[in-house]
């Protein structure tokens, strides 16, 4: 069975945090539980997000605590980016944004990652970043394709 991860970029924890607290636990036919890849730039932008009084601030908030939760209880489908796989040097990569930085963790855990072991995807809503990944031989999908999707697959399990 191949291993689906899923990199996750702050729009959709933001927009779509219910969805991905279900997904997380769902079988996909072919690929079993997906694992949700948190890159470090995700956690630093929902940090910088978090002190505004707005409604942003606050589901920034519920993102911290899900991903705490994740990690402090080391759900086994959950990652966070390591300082170690932030600092893996990709060649012909320059990163001049956060969205480079976020491109950067899908080709590294790609590299991680054979074509016989797993896939790795974007799930994103910034159509640039997304078409970043296409570009560079990452798949990459918006929630509305992964949602419609999701609800598929969550009807037959």
């Amino acid at each position: 069975m191949d291993f689906l991860y899923l990199v996750i970029d702050t729009n959709v924890l933001l927009s779509h945090l219910q969805f991905l607290v279900e997904l997380k636990d769902c079988a996909i036919k072919g690929v079993g539980k997906p694992v949700l890849v948190i890159p470090w730039m995700v956690m630093q932008e929902l940090d910088a997000l978090k002190i505004a009084k707005s409604n942003v601030a606050l589901k920034a908030h519920k993102a911290i605590q899900f991903l705490h939760a994740c990690f402090s209880g080391q759900h086994p489908r959950v990652r966070g980016q390591t300082m170690k796989e932030v600092n893996t040097e990709l060649s012909n990569l320059a990163i001049d944004s956060n969205d480079d930085r976020i491109l950067h963790c899908c080709l590294v855990y790609q590299s991680f990652v054979s074509a016989s072991a797993g896939i790795v995807v974007l799930f994103s809503n910034d159509t640039q970043l997304c078409s970043k990944a296409i570009v560079n031989g990452v798949k990459a999908f918006n929630s509305k394709v992964m949602m419609s999707y999701g609800v598929i697959v969550m009807s037959y399990y």
